[in-house]
């Protein structure tokens, strides 16, 4: 981070992930008490072969240290203190726990940072363990010092919102708060800056990938290869995908946006160079220019809805009803304690997997917690 950047702690190191991704966390520092920094998140981790990745990037506000938030932990450190200092604050840290997109992604960031998961890299349920009682207790202890009831009924927007009206310092999210703050010349867009994902008690920091495209040529279109065609020019010239995007849009393979001409072998490493630079001197306007520095590694530490296995049909179901925001929002509401959250959420994970298993599209069972 510049000198400008928040004041929190060392930014995470960067963790291999499964799949490609970008997720970024953001956080907004005041200056005054009308304006504040802040950095998103979310490991544009929403990631492909012909697909595109976006990046997600979370927010979070009111340093504690000089330098960002590398933890969950700082969160909650964080939270009091931005209270304390800033009142015109409403919701200190800005992570929702309603059946939106963005609750579904920082539940499940949370869930994997403390090393827990929904599934195991063999796709048996092994959502109820201690590791996801640990990150379920941790957010309710950050909904009690750094959240209010509000949280419960947002929508996919209400973090955007939130942070580019300076109601939050800290959210998970896509760059695409800050840049509708850049594009509409708010001061806050100045004040914002981003974070890798953040870490969990045993050092562990995944994002989970905001958007993954996937691009399907049906059996009966009429104009196949002109489909096929499409595809290699997109991936051929993924460089001007990632620049018509304003830098939301990652590739999934690097090499798609490597220097015109550089050999095969060596297009990986050129891609990633380019990355590197567009992201440390951001071509559409960055104050300073290399504010989203942090998510050209994104592709690290962001991750598929599967993780640790695959993203598969159970997988998805368990995200498209809110299984994991509402286990949250039950626990942090005191509706169950922590424990009946947990359990309530892993039956109905349960049937859900075999539900996709009597039709042959999900494995594993013989693991099963």
């Amino acid at each position: 981070m510049t000198s400008r950047s928040p004041t929190w702690g060392p930014a995470p190191t960067p963790r291999s992930p499964r799949s490609r991704g970008t997720t970024c966390s953001s956080f907004s520092r005041p200056r005054a008490r009308s304006r504040r920094r802040c950095s998103t998140w979310r490991t544009s981790s929403r990631r492909p072969s012909a697909s595109t990745d976006r990046s997600s990037i979370s927010a979070s506000a009111a340093p504690t240290t000089r330098s960002p938030a590398s933890g969950w932990e700082d969160l909650v450190k964080a939270a009091p203190l931005i209270k304390g200092k800033h009142p015109e604050i409403q919701i200190p840290i800005g992570i929702g726990m309603s059946q939106e997109l963005d609750s579904n992604m920082a539940s499940r960031a949370m869930l994997w940072s403390f090393d827990g998961s929904i599934q195991d890299a063999n796709e048996n349920v092994v959502l109820n363990s201690e590791n996801a009682l640990a990150a379920l207790e941790f957010g309710v202890r950050l909904f009690k010092v750094g959240m209010t009831p509000a949280v419960m009924s947002w929508n996919a927007a209400s973090n955007n919102q939130a942070l580019n009206a300076r109601q939050t310092g800290y959210i998970l999210n896509s760059i695409s708060a800050y840049r509708t703050a850049q594009d509409n010349k708010l001061p806050v867009a100045d004040d914002t800056f981003f974070v890798p994902a953040l870490k969990g008690p045993r050092g562990t920091g995944w994002a989970s990938e905001h958007v993954m495209g996937i691009y399907v040529i049906w059996k009966f279109a009429q104009s196949p290869d002109l489909a096929h065609q499409f595809l290699l020019d997109l991936v051929g010239h993924y460089r001007d995908a990632v620049l018509g995007s304003k830098l939301y849009n990652f590739p999934s393979f690097t090499g798609s946006v490597a220097d015109a001409g550089t050999p095969a072998a060596q297009k990986v490493a050129s891609g990633d160079k380019w990355l590197e630079q567009v992201t440390s001197n951001d071509p559409f306007g960055s104050n300073p220019p290399a504010k989203l520095k942090p998510i050209s590694t994104a592709l690290k530490w962001a991750t598929n809805i599967g993780h640790p296995g695959p993203a598969n049909p159970a997988e998805s179901e368990v995200f498209d009803t809110f299984v994991l925001p509402t286990m949250f929002a039950n626990a942090a509401t005191g509706r169950m304690s922590a424990k009946e959250a947990l359990a309530d959420a892993h039956q109905q994970v349960k049937k859900i997997f075999e539900k996709w298993r009597s039709r042959g599209l999900v494995a594993g069972g013989s693991g099963d917690r």
